[in-house]
């Protein structure tokens, strides 16, 4: 790796449902409901920006290479859990 010897770290994030305003600046083909489709990814979207940062912030700190960011989502209804 070009970097070995050097102090550089590397963390690859990976975020889920992050509370931005992402769904409302998308653009969406003529038969889509951009505002619906907003407000449906409001009710799923559990983490706000400020806790993906103190979770990247923390993982970085704790020299970890992945993070996963986000809620977990909840199980499927119907299909148990392990």
């Amino acid at each position: 790796m070009a970097i070995h010897g050097h102090p550089v770290g590397v963390t690859c994030v990976h975020p889920g449902g992050i509370r931005t305003n992402i769904a409302r600046n998308a653009r969406g083909g003529p038969s889509q409901d951009v505002t619906a489709l907003a407000t449906v990814f409001d009710k799923i979207a559990m983490t706000s920006p400020e806790q993906a940062a103190a979770t990247i912030v923390h993982g970085i700190q704790r020299g970890k290479r992945r993070l996963l960011v986000a809620t977990p989502a909840p199980p499927p209804k119907g299909k148990a859990t392990a």
